[in-house]
């Protein structure tokens, strides 16, 4: 049934239209709409019954498909890119949101748009010539994680999360549920560099303390006042960087696995978020259409609605269930922030007393007058970032709420 050779004439997958089918366990089609027959070019009576895998175009890695069938076998709803090959020996790229049901598996595809397309087609050509190389599907698909863990997407989840978003985020609305949950993971990102900067620049001042207790053991005997106040002021230093490093990764650790795994951090919340609210978008939207096709011979329409408005459910459920947990991890970022300004604040006192005790010592000082200047340049550096810190954070809980 498969085409006896490959074209290279792409078919128009018109913006706005899906394609929907489902299968049983073993992946032969049982049901599909009116334009994926348009699309592929079979009959009907061709393509039920038929393997799903008529569709396999070879310019897909082996890789993408064992991610797939070891997603669903897991029970958790799997997204990706796929170039289908169609009955003429033409084919058409899909962005593909694939879910386990209780008898088998739905699929519903949508027309793939943006940045995250064209990215995909690259890594796709790099692992069609690691396979070809000799790598094994699980070699392949572990090389399609590592590669987009090193990219700015961080894992296969949220390069996924991003895809579908930008199919489904409404242009011109900014505060539909997608572009919102994009706009708040934009701040979290923006938080991170922010935290980061702060933690830089706190590790430069930290060698600070140590620069002043050694001028204090040529000014003073050992526990007068400069050696105090540089005692406690590492103390307190050590103990605002501990807790900006401990906290950093209630906004940036990174999932592992699927969509539907990772850790409750900011980021991967609101990607898992973005994930199954832009696939309940496209879902809807796809079950709108059904609904207005003609209904194809032979499939059981009925059972067709009742799996798709099931796993459209599910969706927006974990959509709501993903937020509520963000939500909870944004108002503890922004409490910790205040904490952390808090311990700022200590600092600040520190350095104050030995202000005090470097125009105590005027010209005698030793130097201890050019290490609070610098004190004075780190804490002002230090001062701004909190400020943005605690914006982004107020920013983010305003989105998120």
């Amino acid at each position: 049934m498969r085409p006896e050779r490959i074209l290279d004439q792409e078919r128009v997958f018109d913006a706005g239209k899906y394609i929907y089918t489902r299968t049983d366990r073993r992946g032969v089609i049982l049901s599909a709409n009116r334009y994926f027959v348009q699309l592929s070019g079979y009959d009907v009576d061709q393509m039920l019954g038929a393997p799903h895998k008529i569709l396999r175009h070879p310019d897909v890695p082996r890789g993408v498909f064992y991610l797939l069938w070891q997603t669903l076998q897991d029970g958790k709803p799997f997204s990706a890119f796929v170039k289908n090959l169609a009955a003429d020996g033409s084919y058409y790229w899909t962005c593909a949101i694939v879910a386990p049901i209780d008898e088998g598996y739905l699929s519903v595809s949508a027309k793939p748009q943006g940045e995250c397309f064209d990215h995909a087609r690259a890594l796709y050509a790099g692992l069609l010539a690691d396979e070809a190389a000799g790598a094994s599907p699980a070699e392949s698909a572990a090389l399609l994680r590592a590669r987009l863990e090193d990219s700015s997407h961080g894992s296969l989840d949220n390069f996924m999360a991003t895809a579908l978003a930008d199919i489904a985020a409404e242009k011109g609305a900014p505060n539909c549920p997608v572009n919102r949950l994009r706009q708040l993971r934009a701040e979290m990102l923006r938080l991170d560099t922010t935290q980061r900067d702060l933690l830089a620049t706190l590790k430069k001042l930290y060698l600070i303390p140590t620069n002043m207790r050694i001028l204090a053991s040529r000014l003073e005997p050992s526990g007068g006042p400069v050696s105090a106040i540089s005692d406690s002021y590492k103390r307190a230093a050590s103990e605002l960087m501990g807790r900006l490093h401990q906290r950093m990764g209630d906004v940036t650790a990174r999932p592992s696995g699927t969509a539907a795994d990772g850790a409750d951090t900011g980021v991967a919340m609101v990607n898992r978020a973005l994930f199954f609210e832009a696939a309940a978008a496209i879902l809807g939207n796809a079950a709108q259409q059904f609904a207005a096709e003609e209904t194809l011979p032979g499939v059981d329409s009925a059972a067709d609605r009742a799996s798709l408005s099931h796993i459209l459910q599910l969706f927006r459920n974990e959509a709501v269930a993903c937020s509520g947990k963000m939500t909870g991890t944004v108002i503890r970022v922004g409490k910790e922030a205040e904490h952390i300004k808090r311990l700022m604040s200590g600092l600040d006192q520190i350095r104050i007393l030995g202000e005090v005790e470097s125009g105590r010592l005027r010209n005698s000082d030793g130097g201890l007058a050019a290490i609070m200047t610098q004190l004075t340049t780190f804490h002002g550096l230090i001062h701004a970032r909190l400020s943005a810190m605690t914006n982004a954070a107020n920013r983010m809980r305003a989105g998120a709420e």
